[in-house]
């Protein structure tokens, strides 16, 4: 990687970044607005750890909008189970590494069906 690094014909093309991603499952009563409302609070947690990271996180709603096609606004579909995909590519670790642990952090105090209880 140095001698990519240093090469001035791929320093364009070669750009290191942090991969975070993380996944959760909802299902039955509600689940949609459940993911939803778990993409705001990861959103927000970072946000409060490392400001203006929220813009480099992408989510989908697996079973839902994973391919982007529809608008969520719009939507009136009703699903049982669904999944929610939060991607972020960071310029430092120690924000991916943040954001799994914010993520991590629904399982315990999340949304119910999550394994938390809000």
């Amino acid at each position: 990687c140095e001698d990519l690094k240093s090469n001035k014909a791929f320093s364009p093309l070669l750009k290191l970044d942090w991969n975070g991603w993380e996944e959760i499952s909802y299902g039955g009563y509600k689940c949609l607005e459940r993911a939803k409302a778990a993409e705001f609070l990861v959103r927000s947690w970072m946000e409060e750890v490392c400001p203006g990271t929220s813009a480099r996180i992408m989510s989908y709603i697996i079973g839902l909008d994973s391919l982007k096609a529809i608008s969520l606004e719009d939507t009136t579909l009703m699903t049982k189970d669904i999944r929610l995909r939060m991607d972020g590519l960071f310029e430092h670790e120690k924000h991916a590494i943040e954001f799994t642990k914010e993520f991590m952090a629904l399982y315990t105090n999340g949304l119910a069906g999550g394994g938390g209880g809000i």
